[in-house]
C-alpha cells in the first residue's frame, strides 16, 4: 500500500475541510432564507445532527465564523461575477 507524503495529506484535509464548510453553509443557507430558521439554530441544529458536541468538539463561535466568512466570500463572488457579466455585455454591445 502506498503512503501518503505529507502534502497530500494537507491537501485531502484542506478538501474535507472545504466540503465541511459548504455544507454547513448551505444547510444554514436553506433553514435561514427557505425556512425562516434563525441562523444560530440552524447552526447547532447542524451540529447535532453531525454528531458535534459545541463547546466540546469545536465552538459555537469557531462555526459561526465560519458559516459567516463562507457566506460573505460567496456574496464578493456573486459580485465579481455580476461585474464580468455587466461589463462582457457591454463589450459585445460597443
Amino acid at each position: 500500500m502506498k503512503e501518503l507524503t505529507p502534502h497530500q495529506v494537507i491537501r485531502i484535509n484542506r478538501h474535507l475541510q472545504n466540503m465541511f464548510e459548504k455544507d454547513l453553509c448551505e444547510i444554514v443557507f436553506r433553514a435561514h432564507y427557505f425556512l425562516g430558521i434563525d441562523r444560530q439554530v440552524a447552526i447547532e441544529c447542524f451540529a447535532h445532527n453531525h454528531g458535534i458536541q459545541l463547546e466540546i468538539d469545536i465552538t459555537f463561535e469557531a462555526l459561526k465564523k465560519m458559516e459567516y466568512r463562507y457566506r460573505d466570500q460567496h456574496a464578493r463572488y456573486q459580485v465579481r461575477k455580476k461585474i464580468v457579466q455587466d461589463l462582457s455585455c457591454k463589450i459585445k454591445a460597443a
